[in-house]
């Protein structure tokens, strides 16, 4: 501190007057930023193109999803069957030789829009709060529909809101059913994915980590591949 000393009239007299000078120390550290970001690729930043697809319920997409990932599933015997190519513009459908069923183009609007070999449109993949629709190729009407319930079990429905498929969520995946019988069992543990029969036969398994209702997807036998493909992409992409 500083003593400063200085004159001060007071009723006729001069008087010295001393003041001490607190010096005023302020920070010119910058705020620090709590802020995190969640890894959604191979590097971790967020990419405004990856579409949040966190659905109401106990199920998340598992981290290892990256925005430049291709997930091979295969036959019982071991066969590659097709494979599921994530990138951070959308992805593709491959059949096992590599070759092109679908294209998965991510639009602006978060949409994903869906294309053949030929590059024609064929349908969308729209995200909304409460569900994931699949559009008409025009979006002019909403085909199907998936939503997952706060209890972890999810229902894919028509567009009149009739049920097509019911999944029930079990400890590592889904049962799914129509409302007349009982059709596969899903499972992924540790990066494995599973398709079964209910009855326990193994139809297809898939290498990488990818989330069970994003298998279940490719067991929609009422939707084309491309519409699978879709589905299972905005299942699989980590909510940020």
């Amino acid at each position: 501190m500083t003593k400063v000393q200085f004159m001060l009239k007071w009723s006729g007299r001069w008087v010295v007057v001393a003041l001490m000078m607190v010096p005023l120390l302020m920070s010119c550290q910058p705020k620090s930023d709590t802020s995190t970001v969640s890894e959604t690729g191979q590097i971790a930043t967020e990419s405004p193109a990856w579409p949040s697809t966190k659905l109401e319920g106990k199920e998340s997409a598992p981290d290892s999803v990256r925005l430049s990932q291709k997930i091979t599933f295969r036959q019982s015997n071991g066969v590659p069957e097709f494979s599921l190519q994530f990138k951070p513009t959308g992805g593709k459908l491959l059949d096992g030789a590599g070759k092109v069923i679908a294209n998965l183009i991510l639009e602006s609007d978060g949409a994903l829009r869906l294309t053949d070999v030929s590059n024609a449109v064929v349908g969308y993949v729209v995200r909304t709060e409460s569900s994931i629709r699949i559009e008409s190729p025009k979006r002019s009407k909403t085909l199907f529909s998936f939503a997952q319930g706060s209890d972890g079990n999810a229902l894919l429905t028509r567009n009149n809101g009739s049920t097509v498929y019911q999944l029930n969520a079990t400890d590592d995946g889904y049962e799914i059913a129509t409302d007349k019988a009982a059709l596969y069992i899903v499972s992924a543990r540790k990066g494995i994915g599973q398709l079964q029969t209910s009855e326990g036969q193994t139809l297809m398994s898939s290498e990488g980590a990818i989330a069970p209702s994003a298998i279940a997807a490719f067991g929609f036998d009422k939707l084309t591949q491309a519409q699978q493909a879709g589905l299972a992409y905005m299942l699989s992409a980590e909510a940020i």
